[in-house]
């Protein structure tokens, strides 16, 4: 393996962990409730306009990379990425912080898939791909240990100032821009940029073709819907069993850490299951989530989440390793695009609907409402699979 590979690959895995030092993960919904004041209604409309500005711009932006500059669309994204949180740090403004959303999500889909789809194509030039598996698994065990670390310490800045997550996550930020744009080298080709225009119809006649893509994805949509259901009802859910956030903090960690354990055992997944085998374990894994929480025990409620965050871990993997090799060079980044983008969508229903419901709805309602849709996914995952 050439150094520049190397020097890629370990870029690559630095900017997964710094990317992702989130610190705002364990408390955003209790610094919109307890520090601005607003409900959790309102804080899921945040989160709607923040995945619906990455689903709205994710494909096209995945167009935009493979015309343009992978390298150079990643930077810009992360730097949008950054001013995105800027009005969380200087202001209670509800319309500032609509704008944030809408750039973070924005940020997130020019940043999204272009360093997993930079490497896969630098290491299939270089006669490497079947170093991919243990390369993208490591990237995603860096991208958990961001968020291990940045849970550990999220919940307790939040208990020294409110704003503090979100000016550690903008410093991490910075960092992640500077090593990029200094480090990160871009593999000379002798394939020639196609325009956008025939980018965006040579990725639209390709999934046309392939509906087993197609199907693929829409499966995640579901399993990711009631996935992210029960994730973004974690912090109502502990909330109203008077849990310190210090330690949804420390439970948002250890679930990286198990999610990173998830993403090491894709090394040996990937080449030994099919990418319906792996979804059918996310979707039992979803529902001894939902069993443990349904009695509200304490104990169990903690040991709950860890049966999902083990296959948190297979998610992104699973959905990259399936794309990227299914789909050639030229549209590669279009491609994994439409698959974030509707996964992207299946977050974002979950996210938002979980605040909505805690809203209107008991746990038992909630939980049951995710145990019915995992079945649903697991009927479908076969059926159309």
């Amino acid at each position: 393996m050439n150094s520049r590979t190397i020097r890629n690959i370990n870029i690559y895995h630095l900017t997964q962990f710094l990317g992702n030092l989130d610190f705002t993960l364990p408390i955003y919904i209790l610094f919109g409730k307890n520090y601005i004041g607003l409900s959790y209604s309102q804080i899921a409309v945040l989160t709607v306009i923040a995945f619906a500005s990455s689903v709205a711009f994710d494909f096209l932006l995945g167009i935009f990379a493979d015309s343009f500059s992978k390298k150079k669309s990643y930077i810009l994204g992360v730097i949008i990425t950054f001013l995105s949180l800027l009005p969380y740090i200087f202001t209670k403004d509800y319309t500032l912080l609509i704008v944030s959303a809408f750039l973070m999500g924005f940020g997130n889909a020019l940043a999204s898939n272009v360093l997993d789809t930079f490497i896969h194509e630098d290491l299939t030039d270089n006669g490497l791909i079947e170093h991919y598996a243990p390369v993208t698994s490591k990237a995603q065990q860096m991208f958990f240990f961001g968020r291990t670390c940045a849970g550990v310490l999220g919940g307790f800045l939040f208990t020294i100032s409110p704003t503090l997550p979100y000016i550690f996550y903008a410093i991490a930020t910075l960092i992640c821009i500077l090593v990029a744009s200094i480090v990160l080298t871009e593999m000379p080709s002798e394939r020639i940029k196609n325009t956008i225009a025939q980018t965006t119809k040579d990725a639209f006649a390709f999934l046309k073709k392939r509906k087993d893509i197609i199907y693929f994805c829409l499966v995640g949509v579901i399993i990711l819907t009631f996935g992210d259901l029960q994730f973004g009802y974690y912090q109502p859910y502990f909330s109203s069993l008077h849990i310190n956030p210090l330690y949804i903090g420390i439970l948002y960690s250890v679930i990286s850490l198990f999610s990173a354990f998830g993403s090491h055992l894709m090394k040996n997944f990937l080449p030994k299951y099919s990418a319906k085998t792996i979804n059918s374990f996310m979707i039992v894994a979803t529902i001894c989530t939902a069993l443990f929480m349904l009695p509200r025990i304490p104990i169990l409620a903690f040991i709950g989440p860890l049966f999902i965050a083990v296959t948190f871990g297979f998610v992104y993997p699973n959905l990259r390793n399936f794309l990227n090799s299914q789909s050639p060079s030229e549209i590669k980044t279009s491609v994994a695009s439409f698959g974030t983008t509707c996964y992207a969508i299946g977050t974002m229903i979950g996210l938002s609907a979980g605040g909505v419901f805690a809203d209107h709805f008991s746990s038992t309602i909630v939980l049951s409402i995710i145990l019915a849709g995992s079945i649903i996914s697991f009927v479908l995952n076969y059926l159309l699979l």
